[in-house]
């Protein structure tokens, strides 16, 4: 009996420093790259950012191209006089000149500087568009991220899990060598080591799928290897502060587009309307006839595209414009109202979320991980109902299953966050 007692003594002293081991290596975190990094290489490599530097790039030397002149137009013919055949009258003999044409139409300085002020409006549009990608791959690596980061802390949990699981088995097996457990409970033991390795298998699969999106988002090989920062939260828990009605229209790209939107059609407008002032010309004949004197004509022309039949399409197309404007005005309020709609839902949830993950963190988790450790400890001195090691299997489990619940709610948290993210685009 003596020596029975000092065994099981050996034993838990055995399980305590094993437990220590375990607990001071929990602390042990990868250093890797942080959010913020990876958003960064996403900002500076992403292909799909770039093309809009282009287009502002286009739309500024479209707006040098509205400065343009009409092109010249030079011709080179015969008059003669009269036509060939004709009875001649008054001894006037036939005459027959060469002839050179220059036209020149002046160019519509007003239509001129409303174009170039359209083209100019494009260059805020292509950076809106911009910043609605940029905030949308935010938005995806940010999502990837915190389900890589989650993944990891799961897998860590479980790994570790798993090594208490397996001393526990030793346990069972141990005690049923002096015939204090029955067999059945090392089978339910190694029961739930296979299940929760199976799942320890499907954590990695969704981490390695995190980690070809964010390689994919910063325009690397999907298979490159990348490592997360776990020693710190890829979010605070903290809820950022919240934007009014004028702010956001300010603030969000999307909002932004549609007002530049607007502008452009604005411009537009102003630029087809002045095409329907008068565009004068110029038109320069020179002629040399056959005796070797020169004549010439010099023309001014004028169009009148504002009669009425010419100026159908331009006044329609105006009209047309108008209506797209408040088409445009009547999106961006739907949008707007439902921006501060899910803002308001979101920080709702936020805040009921942090009020339960404070409770697992301060008393629900220490709760059942002393419950758990109670029993291994009973189970290795061969005192009180945990001797039989169901108890502590069924304690292990809860706990095990709490920290689950703990990982699920602090990924339902971040999630809600970057969708409040998005929304506010930050």
């Amino acid at each position: 009996m003596k020596s029975t007692n000092i065994g099981a003594h050996n034993l838990f002293l055995f399980l305590a420093g094993c437990l220590l081991i375990m607990a001071s290596t929990s602390r042990l975190y990868a250093q890797g790259l942080s959010l913020a990094q990876i958003i960064d290489s996403i900002d500076r490599r992403n292909v799909g950012l770039q093309q809009y530097v282009h287009q502002q790039e286009a739309a500024r030397h479209l707006t040098l191209a509205a400065q343009g002149w009409p092109a010249p137009a030079i011709g080179l013919g015969l008059n003669e006089f009269p036509y060939p055949g004709m009875s001649k009258t008054e001894n006037l003999s036939a005459r027959k000149m060469s002839m050179l044409r220059f036209q020149q139409m002046l160019p519509l300085f007003g239509y001129q500087r409303a174009e170039a002020a359209y083209q100019r409006s494009l260059v805020p549009q292509y950076a809106d568009q911009q910043g609605m990608l940029r905030n949308t791959l935010h938005t995806r690596a940010r999502m990837a991220y915190v389900e890589m980061w989650i993944g990891e802390q799961k897998i860590h949990a479980m790994q570790e899990q798993i090594r208490q699981l397996k001393l526990l088995i030793q346990v069972l097996e141990k005690q049923l060598s002096y015939n204090r457990t029955q067999p059945q409970y090392i089978y339910q033991a190694r029961a739930a080591l296979a299940d929760w390795q199976n799942r320890l298998t499907e954590w990695q699969g969704q981490v390695a799928a995190s980690t070809a999106l964010l390689n994919s988002l910063m325009n690397k090989p999907v298979d490159a290897p990348l490592q997360i920062d776990t020693s710190r939260l890829p979010l605070s828990l903290t809820i950022p502060a919240l934007l009014d009605s004028v702010s956001l229209l300010q603030h969000r790209s999307d909002l932004r587009w549609l007002s530049h939107q607007m502008n452009s059609l604005a411009y537009q407008r102003e630029a087809l309307l002045a095409q329907l002032k008068p565009q004068v010309g110029l038109s320069w004949d020179n002629m040399r006839m056959a005796n070797g004197m020169y004549m010439y004509n010099l023309m001014v022309m004028i169009t009148l595209p504002s009669l009425p039949w010419a100026a159908r399409t331009q006044r329609q197309q105006a009209i047309s414009l108008n209506e797209e404007v408040k088409a445009l005005k009547d999106q961006q309020q739907e949008q707007l109202f439902e921006a501060l709609g899910q803002i308001a839902q979101s920080q709702t949830q936020l805040d009921a979320w942090q009020k339960q993950l404070q409770t697992y963190e301060t008393d629900i988790l220490p709760a059942y991980a002393h419950t758990y450790t109670a029993y291994l400890q009973a189970l290795a001195e061969q005192i009180g109902p945990g001797s039989t090691g169901v108890e502590t299997l069924q304690a292990w489990n809860e706990w095990t299953l709490k920290k689950i619940d703990y990982l699920d709610l602090l990924h339902q948290y971040f999630l809600k966050k970057i969708e409040l993210l998005n929304e506010l685009e930050q």
